[in-house]
């Protein structure tokens, strides 16, 4: 995982568990700004960026949210929340 560079903003993270989060990052990729979403784990203090994520076009950001909103209301139909 690349160092976060001056133009890159972390958005927020949240626990997956003990030793990983969730981690969305606002990145630079070649020139195109694009969402982040990596796990993170912890290792001896320092949180580590791992291979697991991805990336997200601005232009699709909409559209995951409308199916992470989709997902909340199937969790809390089937009393998961």
């Amino acid at each position: 995982m690349a160092e976060l560079t001056p133009a890159d903003v972390i958005v927020g993270a949240i626990e997956k568990n003990k030793r990983e989060k969730i981690r969305v990052t606002l990145r630079s990729f070649s020139d195109l700004r694009q969402i982040d979403i990596r796990v993170f784990k912890n290792v001896h203090g320092v949180e580590i960026g791992t291979p697991q994520g991805c990336t997200v076009k601005p232009a699709k950001l909409r559209t995951l949210i409308n199916i992470l909103e989709d997902a909340d209301v199937a969790v809390r139909a089937e009393g998961l929340t």
